[in-house]
């Protein structure tokens, strides 16, 4: 949804009452001038030339309040989110009779998870030793966290994601350090 909201106007010149002087005192000058012309004009063609100076003293005095017209506009997208699920080798540990990896794919078949996707624009990334839409192209002997941070920071430098969600066992084996990797992301 997009539309222009919260339209102010302001002037930036604090000494608003010398224009209005100034501005009354040049119409009253125009109007004065303007009834009797040497040499003599048809009537219309006098209301005419003072009309036009009238309208010409009016734009210098707006010129003069220096006026500033401002609005906001506001453009709606839905939240963009990028899930960052962690496939290595680590996720397949036992804890508690339940592999790593089934309690992160419980987890994204909740409803809190159905409610994200449809209220944000989720996009899915997978990785191990690399980073790929596809979980089945994931090299999964290595976890290089850090190197999957930086190359989805370098792949969405022309539209980021609003939000970034990893789900990790957090034990980054190879690769750059997450940390070096985050400092400096704008997500």
């Amino acid at each position: 949804m997009s539309g222009i909201t919260e339209i102010t106007f302001q002037t930036l010149n604090d000494s608003l009452w010398i224009v209005a002087l100034a501005l009354l005192v040049l119409i009253g000058l125009a109007v004065i001038l303007y009834r009797r012309t040497n040499p003599p004009l048809p009537r219309y063609v006098r209301i005419i030339l003072g009309t036009l100076r009238i309208i010409a003293i009016l734009a210098l005095c707006v010129a003069l309040m220096e006026p500033v017209l401002s609005y906001s506009r506001q453009h709606e997208r839905p939240r963009r989110v990028a899930l960052l699920l962690d496939r290595s080798a680590s996720m397949g540990r036992m804890e508690d009779g339940r592999t790593r990896t089934s309690r992160v794919d419980s987890l994204l078949s909740s409803e809190s998870f159905d409610r994200l996707r449809e209220q944000a624009d989720l996009t899915v990334w997978h990785f191990g030793g690399n980073i790929r839409a596809d979980a089945a192209e994931v090299d999964e002997t290595r976890t290089a966290l850090g190197d999957a941070v930086y190359e989805i920071g370098q792949q969405e430098l022309t539209e980021s994601s609003d939000h970034w969600l990893l789900l990790s066992d957090g034990n980054s084996n190879s690769g750059r350090d997450p940390r070096e990797a985050a400092r400096g992301l704008t997500t």
